[in-house]
């Protein structure tokens, strides 16, 4: 009996420990994008300076044309003039998916007004996790601009 408690406990213990270092490697990560500038092909594409969301997917992803998009396409039209969602193809947009260490579709990046990396999703983003991320940068990036307008003009 007691070799089975023994066996339980290490098994908890591994999986603690394993849990433990994909959220230390997954944070790691995020650091390193935000880090790093913008690949070119993304300058390029001049983002507007409001936040982001970056959606990789490819053609035979079944989970992101039934999913993903319907989610994002009500997250956009929520917030259409406060959010821009760009659809990427992970095979077309290479180097852009390999910047952001895209390893599964869907994989959604989202950028905050200054373009810079404040969440990487792999796989499904809920409606709710997506919402989530987006309302602090959209409640900074309002916050930001009325302190902005509000604030006196130089002489």
């Amino acid at each position: 009996m007691i070799e089975r408690f023994l066996i339980l406990a290490a098994f908890i213990i591994v999986a603690i420990v394993a849990l433990q270092v994909w959220r230390w490697w997954l944070h790691r990560r995020l650091a390193l994008a935000q880090a790093r500038e913008l690949p070119q092909p993304l300058r390029d594409q001049r983002l507007p300076a409001k936040p982001v969301v970056l959606y990789f997917t490819t053609p035979t992803c079944t989970q992101c044309r039934y999913q993903q998009t319907p989610i994002l396409q009500e997250l956009g039209a929520g917030w259409q003039d406060r959010v821009d969602v760009r659809k990427l193809d992970a095979h077309e947009h290479d180097e852009l998916a390999q910047h952001f260490g895209v390893m599964t579709s869907p994989t959604t990046i989202v950028l905050d007004c200054e373009q810079r990396v404040t969440a990487i999703n792999h796989g499904l983003a809920s409606k709710e996790k997506l919402a989530g991320q987006l309302a602090a940068l959209i409640d900074r990036h309002d916050a930001a601009l009325c302190s902005h307008h509000l604030a006196p003009q130089p002489a």
